[in-house]
């Protein structure tokens, strides 16, 4: 998480409209208990542990706040993540996803305006279709970048994990899609390849169950990008060709090697499954 157009001074930093987003929310923590002005950047510095100087430039803005930093300094005031980013509730939110490196987490946004040369460290808000996305500017692309008026971080009791099913035998889909959907997940089920690569990318899913052997051919492209996109996501495959093609197992030895994937073999055990994917999903 970091800043944009950093203030210069230290009346900047009074005015937290003038602060990067990460610094505003930081000093509002701070008022809320009461810590005065003049102390922030001491108490920062003994919350996270570093000198003077390494706080005083993330409290103005001149180097980026990481998202778990502002986790501690929440953590030491009795607070969650999710309070700290709770904003002004007045205006109109929007239903977005933080995606930072392999952190993606819903979160409300309410959009600023259009942002011509976007620092590349900074947050960003972006339209891929009907999903907004809220990131780095660097990793922001070749679309129209927003600038970020305020966020809210979503909680986790909230949430309800988003999984894409790819199976180009229908009713193998269905079936793995009704069972996570019965666990709670928000399920879209695939039989092509195309289809699914098209809608994670207007809106990226949280993690994956994936057929080896389509009728496209083996899914090790597919891994393949979606890892480029998430390194971290919970990615499964599952084959039913282990016995009758000995091709399959190299291949996905190392494939499972390689993205760090969970495997199945068919005849599927869902429960296994869905048990290994929402343990993954938790971890994140």
């Amino acid at each position: 998480m970091t800043a944009s157009s950093p203030p210069k001074s230290d009346a900047a930093m009074t005015d937290s409209s003038a602060l990067p987003i990460a610094s505003r929310y930081v000093r509002d923590l701070l008022n809320r208990h009461n810590v005065p002005f003049s102390q922030h950047v001491t108490t920062i510095a003994d919350v996270m542990k570093v000198g003077y100087s390494p706080a005083y430039r993330r409290m103005n803005g001149t180097v980026a706040w990481e998202l778990e930093e502002i986790e501690a300094v929440a953590k030491h005031f009795g607070e969650t993540l999710a309070e700290v980013f709770a904003a002004q509730r007045s205006e109109d939110y929007v239903p977005a996803l933080l995606v930072l490196g392999g952190i993606r987490v819903p979160c409300q946004l309410i959009p600023g305006g259009v942002l011509r040369e976007p620092d590349p460290g900074s947050l960003v808000a972006v339209k891929l279709g009907e999903q907004w996305l809220v990131t780095r500017g660097s990793d922001a692309g070749l679309g129209q970048a927003f600038d970020v008026k305020r966020l809210v971080v979503s909680g986790a009791a909230d949430r309800r994990w988003r999984i894409a099913v790819l199976d180009d035998d229908i009713s193998e889909s269905d079936s793995l899609a009704e069972h996570f959907s019965d666990r709670g997940c928000e399920v879209d089920s695939f039989s092509r390849v195309e289809d699914l690569v098209g809608r994670m990318k207007s809106r990226p899913f949280d993690g994956y169950v994936v057929d080896w052997m389509l009728s496209e051919g083996s899914a090790a492209e597919l891994v393949g990008m979606i890892r480029a996109d998430d390194r971290e996501c919970p990615i499964a495959v599952l084959t039913g060709k282990i016995a009758s093609d000995v091709m399959v197992e190299p291949a996905v030895a190392e494939a499972v090697s390689t993205y760090k994937l969970l495997f199945f073999e068919k005849p599927t055990r869902l429960p296994i499954i869905s048990a290994q994917m929402l343990q993954a999903l938790a971890g994140r």
